[in-house]
Protein backbone atom coordinates (compact mmCIF):
# COMPACT_ATOMS: atom_id res chain seq x y z
CA UNK A 1 0.00 0.00 0.00
CA UNK A 2 1.57 3.40 -0.76
CA UNK A 3 0.15 6.30 1.10
CA UNK A 4 0.64 10.07 0.01
CA UNK A 5 -0.59 12.93 2.00
CA UNK A 6 -0.18 16.69 0.26
CA UNK A 7 -2.52 19.56 1.76
CA UNK A 8 -2.74 21.65 -1.44
CA UNK A 9 -5.93 23.57 -2.18
CA UNK A 10 -5.59 23.32 -5.96
CA UNK A 11 -6.54 19.54 -5.45
CA UNK A 12 -10.08 20.03 -5.40
CA UNK A 13 -9.88 20.97 -8.98
CA UNK A 14 -8.20 17.33 -9.70
CA UNK A 15 -10.43 15.39 -7.78
CA UNK A 16 -11.72 13.00 -10.59
CA UNK A 17 -8.44 13.12 -12.62
CA UNK A 18 -6.40 12.28 -8.99
CA UNK A 19 -9.11 9.14 -8.72
CA UNK A 20 -7.92 8.32 -12.31
CA UNK A 21 -4.52 8.42 -11.93
CA UNK A 22 -4.80 7.06 -8.68
CA UNK A 23 -7.35 4.14 -8.83
CA UNK A 24 -7.04 2.12 -5.41
CA UNK A 25 -6.22 5.92 -3.41
CA UNK A 26 -8.07 6.59 -0.62
CA UNK A 27 -8.89 10.33 -0.94
CA UNK A 28 -9.51 12.68 1.78
CA UNK A 29 -10.57 15.81 1.82
CA UNK A 30 -10.62 17.89 4.94
CA UNK A 31 -12.80 20.89 5.60
CA UNK A 32 -12.80 23.58 8.56
CA UNK A 33 -15.37 26.05 9.56
CA UNK A 34 -16.88 28.36 7.37
CA UNK A 35 -16.12 31.46 8.70
CA UNK A 36 -12.66 30.71 10.66
CA UNK A 37 -11.14 29.75 7.05
CA UNK A 38 -12.10 32.70 5.49
CA UNK A 39 -10.89 34.55 8.28
CA UNK A 40 -7.47 32.45 7.59
CA UNK A 41 -7.67 33.04 3.52
CA UNK A 42 -8.40 37.10 4.75
CA UNK A 43 -5.38 37.18 7.12
CA UNK A 44 -2.64 35.80 4.49
CA UNK A 45 -4.26 37.48 1.49
CA UNK A 46 -3.33 40.31 3.55
CA UNK A 47 -0.45 39.54 4.54
CA UNK A 48 0.56 38.64 0.85
CA UNK A 49 -0.73 42.00 -0.10
CA UNK A 50 2.11 43.73 2.15
CA UNK A 51 4.76 41.94 1.22
CA UNK A 52 4.03 42.71 -2.30
CA UNK A 53 3.71 46.34 -2.27
CA UNK A 54 7.48 46.15 -0.77
CA UNK A 55 8.62 43.26 -2.48
CA UNK A 56 8.21 43.06 -5.89
CA UNK A 57 10.35 40.07 -6.65
CA UNK A 58 8.31 38.48 -4.35
CA UNK A 59 5.47 38.99 -6.23
CA UNK A 60 7.17 38.38 -9.56
CA UNK A 61 8.14 34.81 -7.94
CA UNK A 62 4.62 33.95 -6.50
CA UNK A 63 3.66 34.33 -9.89
CA UNK A 64 6.45 32.51 -11.51
CA UNK A 65 5.38 29.84 -9.26
CA UNK A 66 1.84 30.07 -10.76
CA UNK A 67 0.44 31.05 -7.30
CA UNK A 68 -2.16 33.37 -7.27
CA UNK A 69 -4.26 32.93 -4.33
CA UNK A 70 -3.07 35.49 -2.17
CA UNK A 71 -1.80 39.34 -2.85
CA UNK A 72 -1.81 42.20 -5.38
CA UNK A 73 -1.60 39.26 -8.14
CA UNK A 74 -4.31 37.19 -6.85
CA UNK A 75 -6.92 35.61 -9.35
CA UNK A 76 -9.94 33.91 -7.92
CA UNK A 77 -10.66 30.00 -9.25
CA UNK A 78 -14.16 30.17 -11.03
CA UNK A 79 -15.71 26.51 -9.89
CA UNK A 80 -18.37 27.70 -11.42
CA UNK A 81 -18.44 29.87 -14.05
CA UNK A 82 -20.04 33.19 -11.98
CA UNK A 83 -17.83 35.75 -11.12
CA UNK A 84 -17.37 36.43 -7.31
CA UNK A 85 -19.57 39.05 -6.20
CA UNK A 86 -17.15 40.88 -3.62
CA UNK A 87 -13.85 42.08 -3.32
CA UNK A 88 -10.94 40.36 -1.70
CA UNK A 89 -10.72 43.12 1.09
CA UNK A 90 -14.38 41.89 2.08
CA UNK A 91 -14.80 38.04 4.39
CA UNK A 92 -17.57 37.39 2.29
CA UNK A 93 -15.04 37.50 -0.77
CA UNK A 94 -13.70 34.36 1.49
CA UNK A 95 -15.91 33.04 2.43
CA UNK A 96 -18.00 32.50 -0.90
CA UNK A 97 -14.86 31.10 -2.30
CA UNK A 98 -15.30 28.44 0.57
CA UNK A 99 -18.53 27.30 -0.76
CA UNK A 100 -17.67 27.40 -4.52
CA UNK A 101 -14.66 25.48 -3.76
CA UNK A 102 -16.43 22.97 -1.55
CA UNK A 103 -19.31 23.09 -3.58
CA UNK A 104 -17.24 21.40 -6.52
CA UNK A 105 -15.78 18.98 -4.26
CA UNK A 106 -19.23 17.52 -3.49
CA UNK A 107 -20.22 17.32 -6.76
CA UNK A 108 -16.44 15.87 -8.19
CA UNK A 109 -15.39 13.61 -4.99
CA UNK A 110 -14.91 10.34 -6.17
CA UNK A 111 -16.33 7.43 -4.27
CA UNK A 112 -13.03 6.82 -2.88
CA UNK A 113 -13.17 10.00 -0.87
CA UNK A 114 -13.68 10.65 2.40
CA UNK A 115 -14.66 14.60 3.84
CA UNK A 116 -13.92 15.44 7.36
CA UNK A 117 -13.86 18.07 9.62
CA UNK A 118 -10.64 19.16 10.78
CA UNK A 119 -12.16 21.01 14.44
CA UNK A 120 -13.84 17.08 14.85
CA UNK A 121 -10.69 15.91 14.05
CA UNK A 122 -8.77 17.68 16.88
CA UNK A 123 -11.53 17.44 19.09
CA UNK A 124 -12.40 13.50 19.03
CA UNK A 125 -9.85 12.07 16.28
CA UNK A 126 -10.98 8.50 17.30
CA UNK A 127 -13.68 8.34 14.84
CA UNK A 128 -11.88 9.41 11.95
CA UNK A 129 -9.00 7.07 12.66
CA UNK A 130 -11.36 3.97 13.30
CA UNK A 131 -12.61 4.98 9.88
CA UNK A 132 -9.49 5.53 7.70
CA UNK A 133 -8.18 2.25 9.09
CA UNK A 134 -10.85 -0.14 8.63
CA UNK A 135 -11.67 1.35 4.93
CA UNK A 136 -7.82 0.77 4.74
CA UNK A 137 -7.33 -2.76 5.85
CA UNK A 138 -5.39 -2.06 8.41
CA UNK A 139 -5.56 -4.07 11.81
CA UNK A 140 -6.20 -2.12 14.73
CA UNK A 141 -7.40 -2.07 18.52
Amino acid sequence: MILFLRKNNNNLLRLPTLAQTFPDALILIPFRDPVQHAMSLLRQHQLFCARHSKDKFGMDYMQWLGHWEFGLSHKNYCYSGEDNPFKPEDINYWLQCWLDAYNHALNTAPENSIFFSYERLCESPLPLLTTLVTRLGVEHD
